[in-house]
């Protein structure tokens, strides 16, 4: 597929995954975004409410990103 799918830094990966895991809660949604330095990852956005998922039509992520917001309600 194009373009080429993008694969993090593992030490990028560690920061989102430690910036989640300080979350008081899972979120069903979370986009972690950052850039590389000299220095590490740095994080630029956390993103937890996403007004545009392309939830578009009844189709099974639709149905089941509804459930789990049911579920989480």
């Amino acid at each position: 597929p194009w373009p080429p799918r993008a694969q993090p830094r593992r030490a990028a990966l560690a920061v989102a995954k430690a910036v989640l895991a300080a979350l008081p809660t899972k979120p069903l949604y979370a986009r972690v975004d950052g850039v590389m330095t000299a220095q590490g990852f740095r994080l630029m956005e956390l993103e937890l409410i996403e007004p545009n998922l392309y939830l578009t039509g009844r189709t099974a992520p639709t149905e089941a990103y509804v459930d789990a917001v049911m579920d989480r309600l």
